[in-house]
């Protein structure tokens, strides 16, 4: 009530919320105690339900895609080494899956798929029979002993250990942080803000709230802000057959 007061006193009788899973539950609960709220999903997790894109996404990807460039290039002049790639995601592997497969990584170990020490050692050995190196992506919710809580780091230096364990093999590290999160945004988002923009400005003026403005198949859509408050976002399944396929998870 002391967020709709401050409003009231300002003069301030729309928001448009930009941000990620705790900021659309935010804007859902304003938007209950009779504020009319809007959201801009903005969050390179590219997690939340209802759209199949988040803004910073593309810019991330980019991020992700020249450090793994980098390794790659490392790893032409370091043979038989086998790297780790800590990037963001949350709970969510949506991130760490499209960068391996769109990046160029061997394997990803996401929170939403089991994964086995043993098979991830099998395919790393079957990886490096045929290159140089090896790049495994690993999502920072992929914990083996414990729950993830938002912040935590070094899952891969936990699952490195156990690969080490087996393959007697040392692993590199490379936690990526908030290095994800910076950077000049892609043309990509960019056209895709702009686009989300208009539209939220467009459906204010129309009385239309209680939305989330999200991208499907290409085109701008409203989702109602319950559902993206109490659904949660799945992998995208083209990109898992495809990884399956790719041996990549």
């Amino acid at each position: 009530m002391a967020i709709l007061k401050k409003f009231t006193e300002n003069n301030i009788d729309s928001l448009v919320v930009c941000g990620g899973d705790g900021a659309g539950k935010a804007a859902y609960l304003l938007s209950e105690m009779g504020l009319d709220t809007l959201l801009i999903p903005m969050t390179i997790d590219n997690n939340i339900y209802g759209s199949e894109y988040t803004i910073g996404y593309y810019t991330a990807l980019e991020s992700i895609r020249t450090c793994i460039q980098r390794i790659h290039q490392t790893g032409h002049n370091m043979p038989g080494r086998v790297f780790m790639i800590e990037t963001f995601g949350g709970d969510s592997g949506q991130l760490t899956l499209a960068s391996a497969l769109y990046c160029g990584a061997d394997i990803a170990i996401i929170p939403e798929r089991k994964f086995d020490i043993q098979k991830i050692t099998n395919r790393i050995k079957e990886v490096l029979k045929r290159k140089q190196q090896c790049i495994i992506l690993c999502c920072e919710a992929s914990f083996l002993s414990k729950e993830y809580h938002l912040g935590d780091q070094s899952a891969s230096s936990e699952v490195g250990k156990k690969i080490t364990e087996v393959t007697k093999e040392r692993v590199r590290y490379t936690i990526l942080g908030y290095c994800q999160r910076a950077g000049d945004p892609e043309i990509a988002d960019i056209e895709k803000a702009l686009f989300m923009g208009y539209y939220a400005g467009v459906a204010l003026l129309n009385r239309i709230t209680r939305q989330m403005i999200g991208i499907k198949d290409n085109e701008v859509i409203f989702i109602p802000l319950e559902d993206i408050s109490s659904k949660k976002k799945e992998l995208d399944q083209n990109n898992c057959i495809l990884a399956e396929q790719l041996k990549i998870i």
